[in-house]
């Protein structure tokens, strides 16, 4: 996510129970239910007491890209922060069965710092491709103009950073609460684990959900890397949008609470 964006070794299961990657290629139907386009999930962001911004996960609309049609999803961060503007963007591209990403856009405004590059996922022999939308190419770890590319080779049908949220609502809607995720596209990030911690309910100023806790663990996100304890309440009920997020940072806790959701509308025919 592009809170708080500020790798680490493989992340081993959160206990010693076994979580298992379930992915079936063909199970679009729980993906359709989480993919309408129109959703939006507003969020309040809160570091410690302070009111720090506002961020915003929309399934923007489907498209076609390199003859493939898929969905866009957009993620918005802002936080009018006096003397140090921050506003981050990402675009994800993402098809169906399974779910997975063809790229994936970051724009980066925090402070006198602008940078923006396309992370390619669809390339031949499946492997990635980083390029600054400048045109200059970059090293997808740190992507910056002046260091040299270096080559990362893809998993199976990979997940960026908005795209693994979607697929972890997914698994949730096809009635898992404990699994892993094997297909991050830095794959010395991965696995990705989302373990069921306990049901709750929770208020935010959306309203009161019934929830999922999990315990998440992405180490190629800075929000949930191991040392950051983080914690996903995702509702119960479809279409399991997410209520409320906490991570701890450096400084702090940071905590994005859902301030509004507007459910969007499938259509009659998803991608294929």
């Amino acid at each position: 996510m592009a809170v708080a964006c500020v790798g680490l070794p493989a992340a081993a299961p959160l206990s010693g129970q076994a979580v298992a990657d379930t992915t079936a290629a063909g199970d679009t139907e729980a993906a359709h239910e989480t993919l309408a386009v129109g959703e939006t999930m507003e969020f309040g962001v809160q570091f410690g007491p302070v009111q720090l911004g506002s961020n915003r996960l929309t399934v923007a609309d489907r498209e076609t890209v390199a003859g493939e049609d898929v969905y866009r999803l957009e993620e918005d961060f802002g936080a009018p922060i006096p003397f140090f503007k921050i506003h981050d963007r990402q675009t994800s591209w993402v098809m169906l069965a399974p779910l997975r990403s063809l790229r994936f856009d970051r724009f980066i405004h925090e402070g006198r710092k602008r940078t923006s590059w396309r992370i390619h996922l669809d390339g031949p022999e499946r492997r990635l491709r980083v390029e600054h939308l400048d045109g200059q190419v970059a090293d997808p770890a740190n992507p910056d103009p002046s260091d040299p590319p270096r080559e990362v080779m893809l998993p199976e049908a990979p997940l960026d950073d908005l795209a693994i949220l979607y697929e972890m609502r997914r698994r949730i809607a096809s009635g898992e609460t404990s699994f892993r995720i094997d297909r991050y596209y830095l794959v010395e990030d991965t696995p990705a684990v989302f373990e069921l911690e306990r049901r709750d309910r929770t208020r935010v100023p959306a309203g009161r959900f019934d929830v999922y806790v999990l315990r998440a663990v992405v180490p190629g996100m800075s929000m949930f890397k191991p040392e950051s304890d983080a914690r996903i309440h995702v509702a119960v009920d479809p279409p399991h949008p997410i209520v409320l997020v906490t991570t701890k940072t450096l400084h702090g806790r940071l905590t994005m609470y859902l301030r509004d959701f507007r459910p969007g509308e499938a259509s009659a025919d998803p991608p294929s």
